[in-house]
């Protein structure tokens, strides 16, 4: 009996002594699953953060493709726009080109008759100088020396005589 109660007491000491270990145990998880719990909320959290930000970012470059679209139309609008003005400055610069060929054409035309008529007035000029010459020399010989002497200026040139036709009367210049 004695040795029943003595294995009985090792076998209670032995529960114990598993039984608290089995509490120890039991004590360690439980602090493990509050820190995995902790863990756990504290991953979720930051998957929230996560899951917010990505929204945040997927709403941008929403955003940023949407302005990007409207930029772009923006941009190919100007630039049919300013091709357009592009072809117009053209088609006005090509008009411009072909008025002034014109012009240069009409100038030269112009040009080219003024010389013939200058030439040709020319020739009547000296025509008709020759004719005055011809007419003067033709009067009394006395009365053009005397003239002479009173057409004589006081510095030793001479001016025209007062029958004399001279080129600023008739607007032919030699």
């Amino acid at each position: 009996l004695y040795m029943r109660v003595r294995a009985l007491s090792n076998a209670m000491r032995e529960q114990e002594t598993l039984l608290k270990a089995t509490l120890d145990e039991n004590e360690r998880l439980q602090g493990d699953k509050v820190e995995a719990n902790q863990l756990l909320e504290s991953r979720r959290r930051d998957h929230q953060r996560q899951a917010r930000r990505n929204e945040r970012l997927e709403k941008s470059v929403a955003e940023t493709k949407e302005k990007h679209k409207t930029c772009k139309a923006k941009l190919q609008g100007r630039l049919d726009r300013l091709r357009f003005e592009n072809e117009m400055l053209l088609m006005h610069v090509q008009s411009l080109q072909s008025d002034v060929d014109t012009k240069c054409a009409d100038l030269e035309s112009i040009t080219s008759e003024h010389t013939q008529l200058k030439h040709k007035y020319k020739r009547k000029a000296r025509k008709l100088k020759k004719a005055t010459a011809t007419m003067n020399s033709s009067s009394s010989s006395k009365r053009q020396e005397d003239e002479e002497e009173k057409n004589c200026n006081d510095d030793g040139s001479m001016s025209a005589p007062p029958n004399t036709i001279t080129s600023q009367e008739t607007g032919f210049h030699c």
